[in-house]
């Protein structure tokens, strides 16, 4: 796992940031194998303990919360965290790798895409055996952190990071950690999706991760889709204009970009992945996560993304949604590179509107 830091994008100029999507479009034009990219936005919390041993006062910390308060004007601050996730191709069942076999092969994937990430600006770090062990913890109960066997002297096995002391599944929600959790997909985006559309979900005024799951098409099985899908629109359009007379405008701009995708993707300066993308929203109530879930189902149906809840899969969806390379939903939704490399933007902690008080 790497942690990569936040980037002020928005005081970049506008060839800075075309200059990341285009980073972006040569790592996923290089990548041969699964990737995940969390965001974990949680709202700011001053009195929280500094990191890295920095002991701030707390007259300091109360003068920074009424500052940051006085400037918000109504806003509350968003802070934003970004792992990426680097998985090794193996069965949940298989023996643990040994090297020099796959975690020689697993090494040269991270190393990859460390070089991949710096060109395009943040200083990954890999979480080492402590750090992983808090993040686990921490994404699915709050208080494991402070447990004694997470700390730096003792970490505990994969399996015993990765499990909570209890867990109630029903079929819109999952309680876990004392909280309330409820994952949706993301099943349906527009035509063209906007630059930095994952960050700007990670400003949602409360507690959400976000998971991308990366998974590269085979060149030849994407050729092959995409003929498919051109014959397709080719015969749908062909029968709407032979019975209502004039052309459709909306299957023909369709018919238009695959086609032009397929000559992109056979050129190979285009590559279609697999894609599947979740939101899991934390709350203390239920009342408090209902509410949540309609301000960010509508918050996505203004940018012309469908969604739907996971029913009956809460538990998969909590787990895809998390920092472990797995994926138990598998709803994909194909996506080319220039589509991909537009939604992805490490930037920093914003603000969000306030919720208002009942």
């Amino acid at each position: 796992m790497l942690d990569c830091p936040a980037l002020a994008s928005r005081i970049r100029g506008d060839a800075e940031q075309s200059a990341v999507v285009e980073g972006w479009a040569e790592l996923l034009n290089r990548l041969t194998h699964p990737l995940e990219i969390v965001i974990r936005s949680r709202p700011h919390d001053p009195s929280c303990a500094p990191a890295r041993g920095d002991h701030c006062p707390a007259a300091r910390v109360d003068s920074q919360a009424r500052v940051s308060d006085g400037h918000a004007g109504g806003l509350r601050r968003a802070e934003r965290r970004f792992v990426v996730v680097v998985p090794l191709d193996r069965h949940p069942s298989a023996p643990a790798p040994e090297p020099p076999g796959e975690l020689v092969a697993l090494e040269q994937r991270v190393q990859l895409i460390e070089g991949s990430l710096r060109r395009l600006d943040p200083e990954t770090h890999r979480l080492r055996d402590h750090e992983l062990a808090a993040l686990l913890g921490q994404g699915l109960d709050p208080g494991a952190a402070e447990k004694p066997d997470l700390g730096r002297e003792s970490v505990p096995a994969p399996a015993v990071l990765a499990s909570t002391s209890g867990l109630e599944e029903q079929a819109g929600w999952v309680f876990v950690g004392g909280r309330f959790a409820r994952t949706i997909a993301l099943s349906r985006y527009p035509a063209r999706l906007q630059p930095g559309l994952l960050s700007s979900l990670g400003a949602f005024a409360g507690d959400l991760d976000i998971a991308l799951h990366v998974h590269p098409s085979a060149g030849s099985t994407a050729i092959a889709f995409l003929e498919w899908r051109v014959a397709e629109l080719t015969s749908t359009v062909e029968l709407l204009e032979r019975c209502s007379g004039p052309a459709h405008l909306y299957g023909r701009a369709a018919l238009e970009d695959a086609v032009e995708l397929r000559e992109r993707v056979a050129r190979g300066s285009e590559r279609l992945f697999d894609s599947g993308l979740y939101a899991t929203l934390w709350a203390r109530t239920l009342d408090e996560l209902d509410a949540a879930t309609r301000s960010l189902e509508a918050l996505l149906a203004g940018r012309i993304i469908e969604t739907h809840r996971l029913l009956f899969r809460m538990r998969d969806g909590l787990l895809a949604s998390q920092p472990l390379g797995v994926e138990p939903v598998a709803l994909w939704r194909p996506l080319s590179t220039s589509a991909l490399s537009a939604t992805l933007r490490f930037t920093a902690s914003d603000s969000a509107p306030r919720p208002a008080l009942p």
